[in-house]
């Protein structure tokens, strides 16, 4: 097997970029910042994205320590980041509410959020302290000399792979029309976007157009199950009263995504979308 030099080269870049993101969304979680929290997440899930995707040119004994550690920040942040959210929604609308039964409402949501205060300090602690993420990145990518896949050659199944999974998580929704299904088709879309994102620089503006309009799906959909979400603490808190105010407002982002979707998965739209996944234009690095 030839040498991809395209693809050592790239995925080092890749992988030294969402590094330094994370350390620098760490240092904002250690002051206590809920968009640092945040932050760390999105990192950790690019980083397992490329980590899964640009496997082949990232050393061996690094590929699984590497989407192991990464996967253990999304898991150990997730609750206090969906907490954040929650409390920020509910601020937001607290004149919606009666005086008394908002402050108990607000009360509830934010102790839970400091109940996985303790959790999230360590894994901050230890995303600062952790040796993997201090180290050069072309130190855990392999070497251009080594033989490795072509990288061009190989995106586009994976882009497409994660394009009919979108797909196949919407009809299965249309079938049913459950809360369920809309979420995984919320998490297909957050899988496109973050594969596609693996390749973008290899791709150019055709891809980028396709990551902004999988992003504007994700995104709806994201607020969306966000409302979902508060509504689930609310109810479990007794505040059913409350949770029932924000169905209609909840109904309204469904129909908002609906609204996307009419236009995402008509036929003339996935013909656009598998020719954005189909073109790299950075040259064959095994020609030049």
């Amino acid at each position: 097997m030839k040498p991809c030099p395209l693809g050592i080269e790239t995925t080092t870049s890749l992988l030294a970029k969402q590094f330094r993101e994370l350390r620098k969304k760490a240092r904002s979680a250690r002051k206590g910042k809920a968009e640092g929290v945040h932050g760390m997440r999105v990192a950790s899930r690019r980083i397992r994205a490329i980590a899964r995707e640009r496997e082949a040119y990232i050393k061996p004994k690094w590929r699984s320590a590497i989407r192991r550690t990464a996967k253990r920040i999304t898991k150990a942040l997730g609750d206090a980041r969906e907490l954040d959210v929650c409390v920020a929604l509910l601020e937001a609308r607290k004149d919606s509410f009666e005086a008394k039964r908002y402050g108990e409402a607000l009360k509830y949501i934010e102790s839970l959020r400091e109940s996985f205060a303790t959790t999230c300090e360590t894994c901050v602690a230890e995303i600062l302290d952790e040796e993997l993420w201090q180290h050069d990145a072309d130190k855990l990518t392999r070497s251009p000399k080594k033989g490795s896949p072509c990288l061009r050659s190989g995106s586009s199944k994976r882009m497409k792979l994660r394009l009919q999974e979108v797909h196949d998580a919407y009809e299965t929704w249309r079938a049913s029309k459950k809360d369920a299904d809309l979420h995984k088709v919320r998490i297909a879309f957050k899988k496109f976007r973050y594969t596609c994102e693996a390749y973008r620089s290899i791709y150019g503006h055709n891809l980028g157009e396709a990551i902004r309009d999988a992003k504007a799906i994700h995104m709806a959909l994201g607020d969306w199950n966000d409302l979902r979400m508060l509504q689930k603490h609310l109810r479990a808190g007794g505040f059913d009263d409350i949770a029932r105010n924000l169905e209609d407002e909840r109904g309204v982002l469904r129909d908002e995504f609906e609204t996307l979707a009419d236009d995402y998965f008509h036929a003339a739209a996935l013909k656009k979308q598998r020719a954005q996944t189909s073109k790299p234009i950075a040259p064959c690095c095994r020609k030049s």
